[in-house]
C-alpha cells in the first residue's frame, strides 16, 4: 500500500468529522474537498486555501482557491 501523501487527488470526500486525518496534508494534495455531514470542518478547510463552490445543509463542496 502506498502512503496517502504519495499522490495528488482531484476530489477527496470526508464523511466523518471525527476521522483522524491530517486535513492540512489532504488539502495540500486535493483540488476539491467534499464534506458530507462534517460541517464542523468547513472553517478549517477554508483556512487552508479553499472556497465554497456549493453548499446544502449536509453537503459542502470546496475548491482550492486559485491565486
Amino acid at each position: 500500500t502506498e502512503p496517502i501523501f504519495a499522490k495528488k487527488y482531484d476530489v477527496v470526500l470526508i464523511s466523518d468529522e471525527n476521522a483522524v486525518v491530517s486535513l492540512e496534508t489532504i488539502c495540500n494534495l486535493a483540488t476539491t474537498v467534499i464534506l458530507l455531514e462534517s460541517n464542523d470542518l468547513k472553517e478549517v478547510v477554508l483556512n487552508l486555501g479553499f472556497e465554497i463552490a456549493f453548499a446544502t445543509e449536509n453537503l459542502i463542496v470546496l475548491k482550492k482557491s486559485i491565486e
